[in-house]
């Protein structure tokens, strides 16, 4: 019939949890060193989507520009959906005129430079799984991809060791900003896995503000 349409994919039958993090943050961190984009910008040449949340992959030359237009997607979308919110428009001409130049900014002056990365865009543990049992080893999915900076997808420093055990292997950050909820399962360790492969940008003091920053 001509308009007929078929998805086939491979099946594959998960083991429970997630990827053990040596290999899996070594092949996140072979992604997002072994290209660059067009151009060398950040965008992406087609709309992606997170869950039923269209991006806005406009090609940018500069990572704030980029990131300030894509959130200001994802709010304009909220608003058609959900309605006005003055409170949160109260909060946002802050977030615009003074977060984001104040955190983004400095990876682009003084000399630094971001080169793109390809990002999944939405790694969190729903979107990972396990495909061999003994080894751990596992697969991502589900991709929201674009070209980004690499860290719009890394963990927060470990919390301090009198925040209980417990919460230190929960916590987490678009990949590493998606592992910082806590409902995430990528603990510290991932975290640190990565940076073994690809350090913190400069300014590295403003790591941690970034990375909530990524979280929203």
């Amino acid at each position: 019939m001509p308009d007929a349409h078929f998805y086939l994919c491979k099946f594959y039958n998960f083991a429970e949890g997630v990827p053990e993090p040596v290999s899996f943050c070594e092949k996140l961190a072979r992604l997002h060193s072994s290209h660059t984009s067009p151009e060398g910008k950040f965008g992406f040449h087609c709309t992606t989507y997170n869950g039923n949340l269209p991006q806005d992959n406009t090609w940018f030359g500069s990572w704030e520009k980029f990131f300030d237009n894509g959130l200001r997607h994802v709010l304009k979308v909220r608003e058609e959906r959900a309605g006005p919110n003055a409170e949160l428009d109260v909060l946002l001409s802050v977030l615009f005129d003074k977060v984001i130049p104040r955190l983004l900014r400095p990876l682009e002056t003084g000399g630094r430079k971001i080169t793109p990365a390809l990002v999944h865009g939405d790694l969190w543990c729903g979107n990972a799984g396990i495909i061999d049992e003994d080894t751990e080893e596992g697969i991502v999915y589900d991709p929201s991809s674009f070209w980004a900076h690499n860290e719009c997808i890394t963990p927060p420093p470990p919390l301090s060791a009198s925040e209980g055990e417990q919460r230190l292997t929960r916590r987490t950050i678009d990949e590493l900003g998606n592992w910082r909820p806590e409902r995430n399962k990528f603990t510290s360790l991932y975290f640190q896995t990565y940076h073994s492969h690809i350090p913190k940008s400069q300014p590295e003091e403003d790591y941690e503000d970034r990375n909530a920053l990524y979280a929203l």
